[in-house]
């Protein structure tokens, strides 16, 4: 067990970033089990993953829209009340309907997605 009151800041920081690396990697092996776990029950049941998502009704309409280049962009912060088709994820530069929104004086926590 680490004395963690015996430790300069230096030494609090690097052990952070152990950490932090421990974490992801813990958590991609999580994954990768679960994965695995998932790709054998398909296979008893003669189906691809995809086929057995579906089956299940655990792969949504969300989940397929974020396939693709769409994934890379980030999950979506912000959606347009006049239009819900249009999202934000709040990078980059504001979408036309966000600054045309706050212009009117309306607040863009208020076009948040509720989480």
């Amino acid at each position: 067990m680490i004395d963690l009151n015996n430790l300069d800041y230096n030494q609090l920081r690097e052990l952070g970033q152990q950490v932090a690396q421990q974490l992801a990697d813990a958590e991609k092996q999580e994954i990768k089990r679960a994965g695995e776990q998932i790709e054998q029950i398909a296979e008893s049941l003669n189906m691809s993953v995809s086929e057995l998502l579906n089956a299940t009704g655990l792969l949504t309409q969300k989940v397929k829209k974020q396939s693709g280049a769409a994934a890379t962009k980030g999950q979506a912060r912000y959606r347009n009340p006049a239009n819900r088709s249009e999202t934000w994820t709040g990078r980059g530069r504001k979408p036309f309907w966000v600054a045309k929104y706050l212009e009117e004086g309306g607040a863009l926590d208020a076009l948040r997605i509720a989480e």
